[in-house]
């Protein structure tokens, strides 16, 4: 796994309704990580509109993601929505590290 140094972060708890919140500011690295239970979470990054749908990338139980934003000034925001109840989603932003 790359070097990674949490720098900024934010908590949502996901339901049925959309929730859209701005990226946390720190680096392009997102690291992203999901309650774990048995409810179906979703996520789409994109700009102020940015709506999650079931048809997005699925956050699945115990898997922590670990993704860079390709361009910052575009993908400012993300949304997260659940197939039914409620989950909490956390995304942490740090910088870039090279593997050394």
């Amino acid at each position: 796994m790359n070097k990674f140094w949490p720098v900024n972060g934010d908590s949502q708890l996901a339901t049925t309704s959309n929730v859209r919140n701005t990226i946390p500011l720190g680096g392009p690295v997102l690291r992203i990580a999901r309650e774990t239970n048995s409810t179906r979470v979703w996520i789409k990054i994109g700009d102020i509109s940015v709506t999650a749908t079931d048809s997005g990338m699925e956050l699945v139980s115990g898997i922590v993601e670990e993704l860079e934003n390709p361009n910052p000034a575009i993908y400012t925001y993300y949304a997260v929505i659940t197939g039914g109840g409620t989950c909490g989603v956390n995304i942490t932003a740090g910088p870039r590290y090279s593997i050394a």
